[in-house]
């Protein structure tokens, strides 16, 4: 296990942990025990739903207390190209955002598995042998 805990949950995983009470469920053992983090770009896209600043200032909040922070590495961007450059090699570079490259480089760099909801993740993990696990069965939650 890593210092930051097991688990970088993408934007994906956060949602259907938020809106779903049985991946809640699922995963509260883990959460409690602070073994999900989230890093900075994962934060700014769970804020960028927020409706409001009050709203913002409250998600933020709820954030920060519920799971670990994990910094992303100095490098992070030129790790984001070289894997993009990987997946391009496949030509399986258009299915994964830039935010899921920063969050896969991020996750590989502290030894953590990436949570998420996202196909895409498949596709880097084929691509780099990136640790992934969805946080609910493909197709079984909204």
């Amino acid at each position: 296990m890593s210092a930051f805990g097991t688990h970088l949950a993408d934007t994906s995983a956060l949602m259907r942990i938020y809106r779903d009470a049985e991946v809640r469920r699922r995963w509260a053992q883990h959460i409690a025990a602070g073994l999900i983090g989230v890093c900075p770009v994962v934060e700014l896209e769970m804020l960028r739903a927020a409706g409001g600043r009050a709203a913002r200032d409250r998600a933020a909040k709820v954030l920060g207390s519920t799971f670990g922070w994990v910094p992303m590495p100095e490098d992070v961007f030129r790790l984001a190209h070289e894997l993009q450059d990987q997946l391009a090699s496949s030509s399986a570079h258009q299915g994964p955002s830039a935010v899921d490259l920063l969050v896969a480089v991020t996750a590989q760099a502290h030894g953590l598995k990436v949570l998420h909801y996202d196909r895409d993740y498949e596709t880097i993990a084929k691509a780099a042998g990136v640790e992934m696990e969805w946080v609910a069965r493909p197709g079984s939650v909204s």
